[in-house]
């Protein structure tokens, strides 16, 4: 049984950008993790942020995917003050990347903030906060890069974790390794019981 985990990315512009994406979902569920993406394979009629807020209830996790969505050739920052700066060829990401971010931060879900190289850092998509971001080229698949594997094997590991202690969590496959903190979640979620 896979775990539930929320992937944030924006609508995919370029090919790279849909490749990108779908290497990060294969790793994903080869992992056993189920990645649910508003307009991607989660749909809702309702309010957005609201089926958001429902489809993260039931995820032991949070990714973030950002990539360019604006890219800014010549413009300028804090416009009329005195801190004006010019900005040139710098690319964001959606704004949904910082909204699921906050929730997924709110509701302790733990994190993993994936950004492209070049792409603008601000907010909960630069580095300081209680994760790690990890900056990748996304022309390259994410697991063939040294930085990248080990921050989304400790993520996974607490994602784990986290489905424990939800109670999302019931199977194990064959030959995976339980520690005693997985032990200790499954105690303290209720789903280990005596067989008295």
């Amino acid at each position: 049984m896979a775990t539930n985990v929320f992937l944030s990315c924006g609508g995919v512009s370029t090919e790279a950008q849909e490749r990108f994406v779908s290497a990060v979902e294969r790793q994903f569920e080869a992992s056993g993790l189920r990645p649910l993406t508003i307009g991607r394979n989660v749909f809702d009629h309702g309010q957005p942020l609201k089926l958001v807020d429902k489809v993260m209830r039931g995820c032991a996790g949070a990714a973030i995917l950002a990539y360019e969505r604006l890219h800014i050739a010549d413009g300028k920052d804090r416009r009329g003050s005195p801190r004006e700066r010019a900005v040139r060829d710098q690319a964001t990401a959606t704004p949904w990347n910082q909204i699921e971010a906050a929730l997924a931060y709110s509701l302790r879900l733990p994190l993993l903030v994936i950004v492209e190289n070049g792409l603008r850092q601000e907010g909960l998509l630069e580095s300081g906060y209680d994760w790690r971001v990890v900056t990748l080229n996304i022309a390259e698949p994410p697991a063939q890069d040294p930085a990248f594997v080990p921050v989304f094997k400790s993520w996974r590991k607490e994602v784990r974790r986290a489905a424990w202690r939800k109670g999302l969590r019931t199977q194990f496959r064959i030959g995976e390794r339980i520690d005693k903190k997985d032990v200790a979640a499954v105690s303290a979620a209720g789903a280990v019981r005596s067989s008295s």
